[in-house]
């Protein structure tokens, strides 16, 4: 107590102490302990389940190691999923994106007629090295994914064709990549790639 008010109280019921509303300040370190297989809440409601908040969860915990997730009045708006390392925004709105940067794109190579995406920025190339080569099946992504394939650097003399309805693509129909400044838009709507825009660069 200080000036015959309580500043700080441990509730055995909850097995949480109460600060009162009172500021906790030049905190360096702050744990759930144990072997990392719980998870700290914290609050700024009046209630755990009240106002906003963040949940991290240590490193041993059983379902959602990792994990940290945004709060609001107790439900989760924003989870960030280790394991997938992936960023879900529960079906919120995103506002005011100053720039969407998809970092460097990743080689892809065609082998047997297909390729599995990593991420949504690709080159794609010929399968050793070929002259030419056939692009029909794509592997990979969930439902809403969009993909950017660009011609790879070599794409002059090592063509790829991105066929259409052979495999799981669709397209308005064939397309050549045969300079590295080609580029074709996909959606994917959990079964099928779907071409929703293309350049044919010169």
């Amino acid at each position: 107590m200080s000036g015959g008010s309580t500043k700080l109280q441990w509730d055995a019921n909850t097995l949480r102490w109460e600060f009162a509303g009172n500021i906790i300040s030049g905190l360096s370190d702050l744990r759930a302990g144990g072997a990392g297989s719980s998870s700290v809440t914290v609050s700024g409601g009046s209630a755990i389940n009240k106002g906003g908040g963040m949940r991290l969860y240590g490193e041993n915990h059983a379902a959602q190691a990792n994990d940290v997730e945004l709060l609001s009045n107790g439900g989760v708006f924003m989870q960030y999923d280790a394991t997938a390392s992936s960023l879900d925004f529960k079906g919120n709105k995103l506002n005011k994106i100053g720039t969407l940067n998809y970092g460097s794109p990743e080689a892809l190579t065609i082998a047997i007629g297909a390729v599995t995406v990593t991420k949504s920025y690709h080159t794609i190339a010929t399968e050793a090295g070929a002259a030419a080569d056939n692009l029909d099946t794509i592997n990979g992504g969930v439902t809403g994914d969009v993909l950017i394939l660009v011609g790879s650097a070599n794409a002059a003399t090592e063509v790829v064709t991105v066929r259409d309805n052979i495999g799981n693509i669709q397209l308005t129909a064939d397309m050549v990549f045969n300079n590295p400044r080609d580029t074709l838009t996909l959606l994917y709507n959990g079964s099928n790639w779907l071409e929703t825009a293309r350049a044919d660069n010169q």
